[in-house]
């Protein structure tokens, strides 16, 4: 199988797990999870290492579920996860404390990001550089102090949020929110 094969296979399997409507609906969100996952997640926040290293597993689960050897595609395993990744990584972990599923929480996090509104539908080229700009202030951690314009925006917080690793920026959005 070629790369380009093996990429757009997996692309739906991350796809099917968090979006609630088909890849070719209107009210879909191909074009905005494909801009995620042709950018690589920046993790140079202390731990941050970690959620790429949950999207990294994702590809390891996609082909133990596609039945593909493991060993033919170390180097793809072994590329940087891209930002579409560490979401749905994120998606499973937020799924686990609070069982509400993984379309809701990327839902959620669509909301979060500001990107919600950019179906399959209404998607332009140039809406393309809107994306980009709102997916960079997240990868580069210029969004608010207290995470708004991120993953997991809160209303009251001691710390800044911008230098909170995902994990704990995630807990600390539940227990406000209180999702568990």
């Amino acid at each position: 199988m070629t790369r380009e094969a093996l990429g757009r296979l997996y692309f739906g399997w991350l796809y099917d797990r968090v979006v609630r409507e088909p890849r070719e609906s209107p009210l879909g969100y191909v074009y905005v999870c494909n801009l995620m996952h042709q950018i690589k997640f920046d993790d140079r926040t202390p731990n941050d290492d970690n959620r790429s290293a949950d999207g990294r597993e994702l590809r390891r689960l996609f082909l133990i579920e596609s039945q593909f050897q493991e060993d033919q595609y170390t180097e793809w395993l072994a590329e940087p996860a891209t930002i579409f990744e560490v979401i749905v990584g994120l998606c499973l972990r937020a799924d686990f404390q609070t069982e509400l599923g993984d379309p809701w929480w990327f839902k959620q996090f669509m909301i979060h990001l500001n990107i919600d509104q950019y179906y399959n539908s209404v998607f332009t080229d140039r809406d393309s550089l809107k994306i980009e700009k709102i997916l960079k202030r997240f990868n580069e951690r210029t969004y608010s102090q207290n995470g708004h314009g991120g993953l997991f925006p809160l209303k009251h917080t001691a710390r800044d949020q911008r230098g909170v690793e995902l994990w704990y920026q995630m807990a600390e959005f539940l227990r406000e929110n209180r999702l568990f």
